[in-house]
């Protein structure tokens, strides 16, 4: 969609500031991450009406996935120190897209959040074979967050729209990646939703 996507986020981020933590590797490097509120406030910058700059020239915010909970490396610290998520911190995960959804909200935007893609069309040990991860996450654990998430954004983000993007998932062969075909559709499908509701106004 041309002269639609103003920013772009950090791909690989997680709802919280981390440092890139490598398989492998007993230290985390010198990479790191912004939040997803760290970015909102960098993409609201962009797109700020001047005089004043409290006013936006966009009406819609993509939030996507984070990497929070899926791997032993997405914590910002080194793998060997992490575990599998418990509940309190998927509800946690579920928080921080909540308080970014609102914060959205709150400068004038709406909040389009994706739904995890199903386990089934993912491959994680795979993904943990391919990468040499300490773990990745249980189909069980996977099932509660993608629930929890999208079913607490659902109700606590007034005015989100939740989109099931990745219906039609296919990874790369690395057993979590999208396709470039399965993120052109996916974009599609978000690209279709802007659409009619600009229509609709």
């Amino acid at each position: 969609m041309p002269g639609y996507v103003i920013n772009e986020g950090q791909a690989g981020g997680t709802t919280f500031a981390r440092s890139a933590c490598a398989p492998g590797a007993s230290t985390c490097g010198p990479a790191t991450w912004d939040s997803y509120a760290t970015q909102l406030q960098k993409a609201l910058a962009r797109v700020a009406v001047p005089p004043s700059f409290n006013t936006y020239n966009a009406r819609y915010v993509v939030i996507l996935t984070p990497n929070d909970c899926l791997h032993a490396d997405a914590f910002g610290v080194p793998q060997s120190t992490t575990q599998p998520c418990t509940a309190a911190q998927m509800n946690q995960v579920a928080d921080r897209l909540i308080a970014v959804g609102n914060q959205a909200r709150a400068a004038g935007l709406t909040p389009i959040f994706d739904v995890m893609p199903r386990y089934k069309q993912l491959d994680l040990p795979l993904f943990r074979s391919l990468y040499g991860l300490a773990w990745v996450i249980s189909e069980a654990d996977y099932n509660t967050l993608r629930t929890v998430t999208s079913s607490r954004v659902r109700s606590e983000v007034p005015g989100a729209v939740v989109l099931d993007i990745w219906k039609d998932f296919v990874h790369i062969g690395d057993g979590i990646h999208p396709t470039p075909e399965t993120a052109r559709k996916a974009a599609r499908t978000i690209g279709i939703e802007l659409l009619q509701r600009d229509h609709a106004h």
